[in-house]
C-alpha cells in the first residue's frame, strides 16, 4: 500500500497578502480542530473585522 502524503505549506504562501491580521482571522477560521475554531459570534469579534481600515 503507498501512501501519499501532500506537501506542507502555509497560509502566506496561498493568500499573497501581507494584512497579518488577515491572515490569522482566515488561520483561524481554517482551524481543523472544532474546539479551537472561533464560533461565528467569536468570529465576528475578531480584530481584523473591527481594524479601522480607511
Amino acid at each position: 500500500m503507498e501512501y501519499i502524503t501532500p506537501q506542507e505549506t502555509s497560509l502566506e504562501e496561498h493568500v499573497q497578502v501581507s494584512d497579518i491580521l488577515l491572515l490569522n482571522f482566515i488561520g483561524n477560521l481554517l482551524e481543523i480542530n472544532p474546539r479551537r475554531r472561533p464560533t461565528a459570534r467569536e468570529a465576528l469579534k475578531d480584530p481584523w473585522l473591527l481594524f479601522p481600515y480607511g
